[in-house]
């Protein structure tokens, strides 16, 4: 069946049979979810952050300007008020 099969069936539902759908929907996928945690959404982004991350690494070890606040690292900071 196409989405728009679906979307078409989907609006000839009540609300509360739609609302029923979607909490069916979503006991399926965290159900999914817990069986693989490395799934989905939450290891695409994990793969998306790491990839950019290692374009930047070379930046970070030769750009001076990215790393300049690094030098205060090492200070004792103590917030006054």
């Amino acid at each position: 069946m196409s989405i728009s099969n679906m979307t078409s069936e989907l609006e000839q539902m009540s609300i509360s049979a739609r609302l029923d759908l979607i909490e069916r929907l979503l006991t399926l996928i965290r159900a999914d979810l817990s069986r693989d945690p490395h799934s989905g959404v939450r290891s695409d982004r994990r793969a998306r952050l790491a990839n950019a991350a290692a374009k930047l690494r070379q930046d970070y070890a030769t750009d001076d300007d990215l790393t300049a606040f690094t030098v205060l690292d090492a200070e004792d900071f103590h917030a006054t008020g």
